[in-house]
């Protein structure tokens, strides 16, 4: 049965009602062993590449760490260890990293080119253009409609445009929206999600939708139906994409809390913790955006558990995960 929106339902932004809290008893052991500084987990990550054991989360380790040596080594320069020190470490890794950073961007590595931000990638549009050209990502697609009209040129609407027809659905839905974000016509933008979302799984094409913001709002019966998607993280898609095309996440939130609450324990093989990405995504997109007044309470127990959790060696999860909790917190991230 499909899920009804109201008619009626306020545009402005969502109070939530205080419902009682869930009890939480125990928190994740996300970190086994836990690292008690720097200098140790340097020395840690260093001996795992010297025996090559988990060399990416040893890569991982060193790069989180700051540790610039890593980037003297040409074989080190992969996209997630990239991606980290731009994300950690940009001040101090950039001036290394100029030199190759053209080449590197024109290989396409998804990881760095979600690290770059648009204004790193405004001064290598012509690598840009070359890695959606040779080696299509989502995230080239997505880069180049965040610079906008004012860091591209015709060239690139064009190569938006005309993308290779065999390239991914998801990765034509991008280009197709930041065709539209760089030309401001988004009536083709519209069309082709409309057709994709009709005959593709919807979960690759939501997010380009949310991407198009009111320009999007032709969508909304498509979204809509997608709230049914029998996936939860589809769902949690839909429930994005709607309040980003309509301005209203009233008729979503109820969806989401239920996604993201908290069970009574954990443990720490818990896997239905990161599960809840998805939706904390969502509701911290809304509380940045202004969308969400105020966080729900009964997800206060979940959220402090994340946002102090210990990091473990490969931290990415957890990162993220602390960072979406104090987002919806309103706590800072420690320095």
């Amino acid at each position: 049965m499909q899920r009804q929106i109201p008619d009626g339902a306020d545009h402005d932004r969502a109070d939530v009602p205080y419902s009682a809290a869930a009890a939480v008893t125990d928190g994740p052991e996300i970190v086994r062993p836990r690292s008690t500084g720097r200098e140790r987990t340097i020395r840690a990550a260093q001996r795992a590449l010297a025996r090559a054991e988990v060399v990416e989360c040893a890569r991982l380790a060193l790069a989180g760490c700051g540790d610039l040596r890593l980037l003297e080594q040409p074989g080190n320069l992969s996209g997630p260890v990239l991606a980290t020190f731009l994300t950690h470490h940009r001040d101090e890794a950039l001036p290394r990293l100029h030199p190759v950073l053209p080449e590197l961007i024109a290989r396409g590595s998804a990881e760095l080119l979600d690290a770059l931000g648009p204004d790193l990638a405004a001064a290598h549009l012509p690598q840009l253009k070359q890695a959606l050209r040779e080696h299509p990502t989502v995230a080239a697609a997505r880069l180049l409609g965040e610079l906008g009209p004012s860091d591209t040129d015709a060239e690139t609407a064009d190569l938006l445009a005309t993308l290779d027809p065999t390239a991914r659905h998801d990765i034509q839905a991008e280009a197709a929206v930041s065709r539209a974000l760089i030309t401001g016509d988004a009536e083709p933008a519209v069309e082709t999600l409309r057709g994709l979302l009709r005959t593709q799984s919807p979960p690759g094409i939501l997010p380009a939708v949310g991407r198009l913001g009111p320009l999007g709002a032709p969508l909304a019966p498509e979204v809509v139906a997608s709230l049914n998607d029998p996936r939860e993280y589809g769902r949690s898609q839909a429930a994005d994409a709607y309040w980003r095309i309509t301005g209203n996440p009233r008729p979503v939130l109820p969806l989401l809390l239920t996604r993201a609450a908290p069970t009574t324990t954990y443990a720490s093989n818990d896997t239905a913790w990161y599960d809840r990405r998805d939706a904390l995504r969502v509701l911290a997109g809304m509380r940045t955006a202004g969308a969400l007044a105020t966080t729900p309470p009964e997800l206060r127990p979940l959220l402090e558990l994340c946002a102090t959790s210990p990091r473990r060696v490969a931290w990415k999860d957890d990162d993220e995960l602390r960072r979406l909790a104090r987002t919806l917190l309103d706590e800072p991230m420690p320095s």
